[in-house]
């Protein structure tokens, strides 16, 4: 009962190397932001505290303020509450423009 000669690389005695679905998360180049919701929030006295109390998750929240990704239906609760459409809330950031 030998064991395969590539089990080394990916138990977790072995930190040299992990198996490659753990090196980038799902959503790490997410190229959408979520920037104009926070000036819309900004423009409109619109804080997280209310986002919060009005029944948005407070890991949501802060996954809005570090840019990763959100489902569609936390996205229209988010139209719902401050009363707009998703293109108020994102913006797609195309690779080019993401070198400057």
């Amino acid at each position: 009962m030998g064991t395969s000669p590539y089990y080394s690389d990916y138990n977790h005695y072995n930190n040299i190397m992990q198996a490659p679905y753990n090196k980038e998360k799902w959503g790490d180049n997410m190229p959408i932001s979520f920037r104009p919701m926070r000036q819309y929030m900004e423009q409109h006295h619109i804080s997280f505290y209310r986002l919060a109390n009005e029944g948005i998750d407070a890991q949501t929240l802060q996954r809005v303020r570090h840019d990763k990704p959100i489902t569609t239906e936390t996205l229209g609760k988010l139209c719902k509450i401050m009363n707009c459409q998703p293109a108020d809330l994102i913006e797609y950031i195309a690779e080019d423009t993401e070198t400057e």
